[in-house]
């Protein structure tokens, strides 16, 4: 049984429009909804083995949110262009080559991609899974190699607002 956490990037900023679109920073919401969904998760959650990260700056700055609150050297996330703006077929690619001694991974990505996989996934149905958005999946395999057409069950599905009505 392996356990993967998939989360969409936070609020990013539309501010520099002369950024190329994979440089644009978090914005003040993104900020704050990072930290404080790092912090929740922090407080459910083991630490996940490892942390994959699509190469946006606002994933990046996603994933160091998630970093600190769980204590992790930054040295311990690795970073996957495959991620960035990755369909479905792409985070197959990328969990087929963690290594089978991890048993749960965080991977940092963008939509419509990452609200496809986890329906994919699931065989259910989220519409949009927002900005700095968590799911959870229970993966019925033993190897990551073996996620090809894989199903799992979520877990739980977190996002932002949901979190501030708890």
């Amino acid at each position: 049984m392996k356990v993967l956490y998939l989360v969409r990037h936070a609020k990013s900023s539309w501010d520099y429009p002369q950024l190329l679109d994979k440089d644009r920073p978090l914005n003040h919401r993104g900020d704050k909804n990072a930290e404080a969904m790092s912090k929740y998760l922090k407080k459910r959650i083991s630490c996940p083995d490892i942390f994959i990260c699509s190469t946006s700056r606002r994933t990046r700055e996603t994933a160091a949110y998630f970093q600190r609150a769980f204590k992790v050297d930054e040295s311990q996330i690795t970073y996957k262009d495959e991620l960035y703006h990755a369909y479905p077929q792409n985070f197959e690619q990328v969990i087929s080559h963690i290594d089978n001694n991890i048993e749960s991974a965080m991977l940092f990505a963008h939509n419509p991609g990452i609200t496809d996989y986890v329906c994919q996934l699931t065989s259910g149905y989220i519409e949009n899974i927002p900005t700095c958005g968590v799911a959870a999946i229970d993966l019925d395999i033993d190897h990551w190699n073996e996620i090809n057409g894989a199903k799992g069950e979520l877990i739980f599905y977190y996002y932002p607002k949901g979190i501030k009505k708890k």
